[in-house]
């Protein structure tokens, strides 16, 4: 009797232990995946999961195993173990897509387990944006222990070009019709896989400007207009009217200069294209001086108060700061209207469960310029499929912020979005940069200045004045350089001076250039010139020595940049007779009062 209580007693509590599902503790279990991702060239992906499951203990075991993946909806989703289907169950979650795979057999026993695997089709993750294939695939979650996991993604050559793959795989092969790229390591369970194709993105644009000169006399007013970056060019197809003048500040923004009379007002058209560049280029040298000025605290970047610098020494490096700032604070898309008050940092910080983009930037340039990191905002347009966020976007120009820090080893600014890592199920845009974010003006200096596209409102219904659209480059898109040239000046007897006037009349920037001057076919002189944006013009004053009576003026001047050249003709011939003639005028006249002087 009491042998058979004894088994009893035994029965019930192996059963009461026994636990159906694998990922009810991840200390009775663990399990290894090898998953292999073929995309196909009409945008579909083939997906296979080879799960293999292991019993630790002697006490418990699986009836079934769930696995949640984020971002897809799968289709055909079937289950198999030794060559035959398995009951699956699925159900949509807040976070992602679960599926439940139901065993046909008791694996009972440690070292025991399952081998099984799991297929579908999924047309989600791959999409095409304007030229450029987008490829976000989804993260594994699962409570069991994952000792080992192993994925293989194979993409069609015909996507073009690799953009950028984030995280990086530990082997990339090249054949030829595919990519093949290869990635292992428990980070696989944390963050997506991102790969992008193509050399890169384009959006067209048309934006206006309503200025307004309040004053009762004549001021110049100057307007941001989109500038180029490392990771961008811009395409001007017309700016109307055309600026007096356009420069660039200490922050690299591109600053169109008007003058306006009294109490007018003035609408200003840009349109034109923006080409978006997976890697970045070199554009300009950032001086110690200003790169010190960028960890400086302003109005909505505390980065002086206590409460700041005390995160910034924990957190202490820019990565730190992104994660604790995307982890941290929760996005309140109820707040995303044109009229959102900005918070600035420090309030930010105390109310991170109602943030929005400003405050995600925010955040993190104040402490990242408390750790010493230069830091500063960008201020203009992303596109999104986040349907919170579109339709808004599309009637109102409400624009997204994102911070950019220096990156000291590769001496650029690296943009990061902390936003779109909370707003996209943890897609990691630290290490990576997609080829949807356009900069409009950069707010290194000054937290709030120059003040970005659709905030030029005038009247009490301002209507939309920012629009971007996929497109495709313009046939027409280069710098175009006119010269032109004053007359020789001849400051006196041995010096002359003339003055070379370099016009851009293309549709974007001219960089790197140089201006050769010729004299009589030897070059004399390379002048590298400044950076010539589209609309607008340099000028250069050259001097040089005549010798006397213009001996060693040359007869002809050749000035040239690229294949524009021009040749300015020097009459030589009569600037000897000039100065010949100047000094026998010289000369008379000191005779002249000579012989007045001693006939007195």
């Amino acid at each position: 009797m009491n042998k058979f209580i004894k088994a009893i007693l035994i029965t019930i509590l192996f059963l009461f232990f026994a636990k159906n599902d694998a990922y009810s503790s991840e200390n009775f279990f663990e399990t290894s995946f090898s998953v292999f991702y073929k995309a196909d060239e009409e945008g579909f992906l083939e997906a296979s999961y080879e799960i293999e499951t292991k019993n630790l203990t002697t006490e418990k075991y699986a009836q079934s195993y769930f696995l949640k993946l984020t971002g897809i909806k799968p289709e055909n989703l079937k289950a198999f173990e030794s060559n035959k289907e398995l009951s699956v169950e699925t159900r949509n979650e807040s976070d992602g897509f679960g599926i439940k795979v139901y065993f046909d057999q008791n694996a009972v026993g440690k070292g025991n387990g399952h081998k099984f695997k799991i297929s579908f089709i999924e047309r989600s993750v791959i999409r095409k944006t304007g030229s450029v294939w987008e490829i976000v695939l989804p993260r594994i979650s699962t409570e069991t222990t994952i000792n080992d996991i192993k994925t293989e993604i194979v993409v069609p050559k015909s996507f073009g070009e690799l953009a950028y793959v984030s995280p990086d795989p530990h082997e990339q092969i090249q054949g030829n019709e595919s990519y093949y790229f290869y990635f292992s390591g428990e980070n696989l369970t944390s963050e997506s896989i991102n790969l992008a194709f193509g050399d890169f993105q384009v959006f067209s644009f048309s934006i206006t400007y309503h200025l307004d000169n309040p004053l009762n006399s004549v001021s110049d007013i100057e307007l941001a207009i989109p500038p180029d970056t490392s990771f961008q060019k811009v395409i001007y197809e017309s700016i109307d009217p055309v600026p007096l003048d356009i420069h660039s500040d200490e922050d690299g923004n591109w600053i169109a200069k008007y003058t306006l009379a009294s109490r007018q007002r003035l609408d200003v058209k840009a349109t034109g294209y923006i080409q978006l560049f997976s890697t970045p280029r070199k554009l300009r040298e950032e001086s110690e001086d200003y790169l010190k000025k960028t960890t400086m605290p302003d109005l909505y970047w505390e980065s002086d108060d206590e409460k700041i610098k005390l995160l910034a020494d924990k957190l202490q490096n820019a990565y730190e700061i992104y994660k604790f700032v995307s982890r941290e604070f929760e996005y309140n898309y109820d707040r995303v209207r044109p009229e959102s008050k900005r918070k600035g940092a420090l309030k930010a910080i105390s109310e991170a469960p109602d943030s929005i983009c400003t405050e995600f930037t925010d955040t993190f340039i104040a402490i990242a310029r408390a750790a010493g990191i230069p830091a500063r905002e960008i201020n203009g347009y992303a596109y999104t499929e986040n349907t919170q966020l579109q339709p808004l976007s599309l009637v109102a120009d409400v624009l997204h912020s994102w911070p950019e820090y220096w990156d000291k080893n590769k001496q650029i600014w690296v943009p990061i979005d902390p936003t779109w890592e909370k707003t996209t199920n943890g897609v990691d845009y630290f290490n990576k940069f997609d080829l949807r974010h356009i900069t409009f003006v950069i707010h290194g200096l000054d937290s709030e200045k120059p003040y970005p596209p659709g905030s030029y409102k005038l009247g009490p219904n301002p209507e939309k004045d920012v629009f971007i659209a996929f497109s495709n480059l313009p046939s027409e898109r280069n710098p175009e350089i006119s010269l032109y040239s004053d007359k020789i000046d001849l400051k006196s007897l041995t010096k002359a001076k003339y003055k070379i006037k370099i016009i851009n009349t293309g549709y974007s920037a001219a960089y790197n250039k140089e201006m050769k001057v010729y004299f009589d076919g030897e070059e004399r002189d390379v002048v590298h010139l400044k950076p010539i944006f589209p609309f607008s013009q340099e000028e250069y004053s050259i001097s040089f020595s005549s010798g006397l009576f213009g001996s060693k003026m040359p007869k002809k001047i050749t000035v040239s940049v690229d294949s524009t050249q021009i040749n300015i003709d020097t009459n030589k011939n009569m600037a000897m007779l000039r100065g010949v003639v100047s000094i026998f005028l010289l000369l008379f006249i000191i005779v002249f009062g000579v012989f007045l002087k001693y006939r007195l």
